[in-house]
C-alpha cells in the first residue's frame, strides 16, 4: 500500500524549475486536450453518427470514452490530482488514435496524437511536480504512512 500511495502521490524533491516546467506542461497540454474534448462534447450528436469505433463497442460509446479521457481526465491532469492514474485513459486514447484510427496515414496526420502522447508519457514518468494536489496530498500523508509502516 505504501508503494502504491507513493506512486500516486509522489513527494520527490523536484528542482523548482522542473516543477514549474511540469506545471506548465500540465496546464498547456491538459488545456489543449480539454479543448479538444469539449469540442467533441458540444458536437456529440453530430459526431456520434460517424465517430470511429476501433474497440468494437459502438460509435456512441467510443465517443463517450474519448470525451471521458479528453475532458474528465484532462481536467484532473491540469489540477495535478491523481495525475498518473488519470493519464492512463488519455494515453490509451492517444495510442488508439495514433496506431488504429490514423494507421497508414502520412505522419503529418498522426503528428498531433504523437506529440500529445509523448508529452503525457513524460508526465506519467516524472509525475505532476511539486505544484500539484498530488504533491500536497503526498506531503500530508507521508508522515502517517511512515508511522504505519514502522509499526
Amino acid at each position: 500500500m505504501y508503494h502504491l500511495t507513493r506512486f500516486l502521490f509522489p513527494v520527490q524533491p523536484h528542482e523548482r524549475w522542473a516543477s514549474w516546467l511540469l506545471l506548465l506542461l500540465r496546464l498547456l497540454f491538459g488545456g489543449l486536450l480539454l479543448a479538444h474534448g469539449i469540442d467533441k462534447w458540444i458536437r456529440f450528436e453530430e459526431l456520434e453518427l460517424h465517430f470511429p469505433d476501433p474497440l468494437a463497442v459502438g460509435s456512441r460509446f467510443s465517443l463517450m470514452l474519448c470525451i471521458f479521457a479528453e475532458v474528465f481526465c484532462a481536467g484532473f491532469v491540469i489540477l495535478g490530482l491523481l495525475t498518473r492514474l488519470m493519464l492512463i485513459p488519455i494515453v490509451i486514447a492517444l495510442l488508439v488514435a495514433l496506431f488504429v484510427i490514423h494507421h497508414g496515414q502520412p505522419f503529418f496526420s498522426r503528428e498531433l496524437p504523437f506529440i500529445f502522447l509523448s508529452l503525457f508519457l513524460l508526465l506519467m514518468l516524472f509525475g505532476p511536480g511539486r505544484y500539484s494536489f498530488d504533491a500536497w496530498i503526498g506531503r500530508h500523508t507521508a508522515p502517517r504512512l511512515q508511522d504505519a509502516n514502522a509499526r
